[in-house]
C-alpha cells in the first residue's frame, strides 16, 4: 500500500481497480520486522464499498492501511451455503492448483486425500468449519492466503500426514478462542514448515500430536490465543507468541 492518513482506504497508485466490483473481499496485513524475517502482526477483513483510480475504500472503521500493509482483493466467490456443502474441492490422487479464489461457509473448503498434492495460493477462506483437511502422503503448500473468521469449535488446517506441508504468508484468524484451532497436526505430520505467518483469536494457534514435527519461523501469534503452540515437537525460531 501507499501511504494514506484514511481508515479502511486500501492506495496502490500503481493499482487497476477498474475491473473491481463493490461487494470484493479484502484481506489487508500488516507485516513487520526486516525483509526475510517479516511476521505479519496485524490484518483486517472488510469488503470493498467504494471504488476509485488508484483505490478503494473498504468497510474497515478502525485500521489504517499504510506503508506496510499488504492487500489480497478476491472477486470470485463459492458460497457452501451454510455448510450444506461438505466440500468445495474434494481430491484423490492427483495435482491440485488453487489461487485467486473465496470459499466461504463450507463444511470441509479444501480437502486432500490419498495421493493428491495441493498448491493453495492468494486465496480467501472466511467462515469455514474447516478450511484445508489433508489426509495424504504427498506436498501440500498454502501461499499468501487468508484464513478468516473459523467459527467456534472448529479449526481451520487439520494435517493428518504427509512428508511436507508449507505455509508461508498466510493470516489466520478465529471468532472466538472457544474450542479453536488455527494449525491442528496428527498422526505422520512429519515435516511442517511455517513462515511469515500472523494467528489471531483462537484457543490453540498450533496443536500437535507427538508424532508430529512442526518448524515455525518469524510468525507472529497474538496474545488473543489462550495457547500460543501447544503439544508436541514445535520448534519456534524468531517467533512472538504469548
Amino acid at each position: 500500500c501507499d501511504a494514506n492518513a484514511v481508515v479502511g482506504k486500501v492506495v496502490d497508485a500503481d493499482a487497476d481497480f477498474s475491473d473491481f466490483e463493490v461487494g470484493d473481499r479484502v484481506v489487508c496485513t500488516h507485516y513487520s520486522g526486516t525483509v526475510g524475517s517479516s511476521s505479519i502482526d496485524d490484518y483486517f477483513y472488510a469488503t470493498v464499498t467504494e471504488i476509485g483510480s488508484g483505490y478503494v475504500q473498504t468497510s474497515e472503521g478502525t485500521k489504517v492501511p499504510t506503508t506496510g500493509w499488504a492487500y489480497l482483493i478476491n472477486q470470485t466467490v463459492f458460497d457452501g451455503d451454510n455448510y450444506l456443502n461438505s466440500a468445495s474441492i474434494h481430491t484423490v490422487s492427483v495435482f491440485v492448483k488453487v489461487q485467486g479464489i473465496c470459499l466461504t461457509k463450507f463444511t470441509n473448503a479444501i480437502k486432500t486425500g490419498l495421493g493428491s498434492y495441493a498448491y493453495i495460493g492468494n486465496c480467501i477462506f472466511t467462515d469455514n468449519r474447516s478450511c484445508l483437511v489433508s489426509f495424504t502422503l504427498n506436498n501440500q503448500y498454502l501461499m499468501r492466503s487468508a484464513f478468516v473468521n473459523t467459527p467456534t469449535n472448529y479449526n481451520s488446517i487439520y494435517f493428518d500426514s504427509g512428508p511436507t506441508l508449507r505455509i508461508s504468508g498466510c493470516v489466520f484468524s478465529a471468532l472466538s478462542p472457544t474450542d479453536t484451532i488455527a494449525l491442528k497436526f496428527a498422526y505422520d505430520a512429519n515435516s511442517v514448515y511455517i513462515e511469515w505467518c500472523g494467528i489471531f483469536g483462537y484457543a490453540y494457534g498450533c496443536r500437535s500430536v507427538s508424532v508430529s514435527n512442526v518448524h515455525m519461523a518469524a510468525c507472529y501469534i497474538d496474545s488473543t490465543c489462550t495457547y500460543g503452540a501447544y503439544g508436541y515437537n514445535i520448534t519456534l525460531k524468531d517467533c512472538t507468541n504469548n
